[in-house]
């Protein structure tokens, strides 16, 4: 690994510092494109726990639809 960045980093100036930015495009999308999953699984867990906590509060699914729906709603108008 070492070598084959110390090889990239000897090639002449305009072509190694192509390399680099190459590489550090792809470095930064792959942790955008993975923050983003993470974003979305942490979502959906959340909304999960809270439709589990209120099935356990005894709430029909007709009642957390609107209470989901209404919550939906401000969040929108803000």
């Amino acid at each position: 690994m070492y070598e084959l960045i110390r090889t990239a980093l000897e090639v002449q100036f305009p072509f190694n510092m192509i390399i680099v930015l190459g590489t550090l495009g792809i470095a930064l999308a792959a942790i955008g494109i993975v923050g983003a999953e993470v974003r979305k699984f942490a979502t959906h867990r959340i909304d999960f726990e809270l439709k589990r906590e209120m099935v356990a509060q005894g709430l029909s699914a007709e009642e957390i639809d609107r209470l989901l729906q209404a919550g939906s709603d401000s969040r929108h108008k803000q």
